[in-house]
């Protein structure tokens, strides 16, 4: 969908959800072995480190999104090519997606 009618920047706020969960979920593991187990809170670091970037990175989609959703709310539904790229978001998926699944 991303290539027809959602631009990436939405795929991107969906990515930095899911990671706001996955650091979450890392958090937990890593507060349950009280930080003693090296791979847990190693894995907790490193995700918590890729959240920081996404987060930084996020404002800059922002205005597009709004842009976006406006253009929704009045019925002008004419897309603009070079917000469509899914090679724009696709490192970020496979990257979020590969901390989901608990990999490093």
């Amino acid at each position: 969908m991303v290539s027809t009618f959602i631009p990436y920047q939405f795929a991107y706020l969906v990515a930095c959800l899911v990671q706001i969960a996955t650091c979450t979920k890392a958090l937990r593991v890593a507060r349950e072995t009280r930080f003693k187990s090296p791979p847990h809170a190693d894995f907790y670091n490193y995700t918590h480190s890729i959240l920081i970037l996404m987060l930084w990175l996020l404002p800059i989609n922002g205005p597009v999104l709004v842009v976006w959703v406006h253009n929704l709310a009045v019925h002008w539904l004419t897309p603009f090519s070079s917000h469509h790229n899914v090679l724009g978001i696709a490192p970020f998926i496979l990257l979020v997606e590969t901390l989901t699944g608990g990999k490093m």
